[in-house]
């Protein structure tokens, strides 16, 4: 769900982003060549305000959901260390009371 959340958010942050700099609004600078180099598609595929929208919402809010679900797993599995029986997640093996030897 967190992970989605953030698909979700960059991806309206983006359409917001593109609305803005539509093709009417912005000039458009024309090339001399034809072909455009890797490199120059590279630097155009991403968009500076994505980028700092990426950065501030995995610093601000992605880090605090991933802190809470860590803080819940925490509390969850703690209640269940000081029990002296074998947890139901990690069942004993059958003939795991064997001794074990080397024939």
């Amino acid at each position: 769900m967190i992970v989605s959340a953030y698909i979700v958010a960059v991806y309206h942050s983006m359409k917001e982003e593109l609305r803005r700099n539509a093709p009417g609004n912005t000039p458009v600078k024309r090339r001399c060549t034809s072909q455009v180099s890797q490199e120059v598609l590279g630097e155009m595929g991403a968009m500076p305000g994505m980028i700092t929208f990426s950065q501030d919402y995995v610093a601000n809010e992605l880090t605090q959901s991933f802190f809470t679900i860590t803080q819940k797993i925490q509390k969850k599995m703690s209640g269940s260390r000081n029990a002296t029986e074998p947890s139901d997640m990690f069942p004993v093996l059958p003939g795991s009371y064997l001794p074990l030897n080397n024939p």
